[in-house]
């Protein structure tokens, strides 16, 4: 095999074409891929910390809903109901006991306000049936 000026030329002209390739083309183009590469990984950094955030805020709301729920458990109103949350935990309302005296007085008020109720609409229905008696 001779190895003539020939074959010496095509091999400086390959190396010079792929010098210039790498420093034109490929070194700009890996530049841009790895460029690409740190804005996704910056980008999922960003969201996974968000998503953790996200996290950690939905837990504090849902120990600030618990503790709510038990609030209102303890301190609910005079009525025999169930309270039924979302988390199908059924909590039974403590009832408080009044005092005779107290319900004695609140039920001499509703009469006192039935029965005049009752005696005004009595005397409205009387002045209604003699102005039609009288015209």
């Amino acid at each position: 095999m001779e190895i003539n000026a020939t074959l010496i030329v095509q091999a400086i002209n390959f190396l010079v074409a792929y010098v210039l390739l790498r420093m034109l083309f490929f070194k700009p183009v890996v530049h841009a891929i790895k460029e690409e590469d740190n804005q996704r990984d910056g980008l999922l950094s960003g969201i996974e910390e968000r998503m953790q955030l996200l996290r950690h805020k939905e837990e504090e709301k849902m120990a600030y809903l618990v503790q709510c729920q038990n609030y209102f458990a303890q301190h609910a109103p005079m009525r025999a109901v169930r309270f039924i949350f979302r988390s199908n935990q059924v909590h039974e309302p403590q009832l408080v006991s009044l005092d005779m005296h107290v319900i004695e007085k609140q039920t001499a008020l509703l009469q006192n306000a039935i029965v005049e109720k009752v005696s005004i609409a009595q005397l409205n229905n009387a002045i209604t049936k003699d102005a039609h008696v009288g015209s």
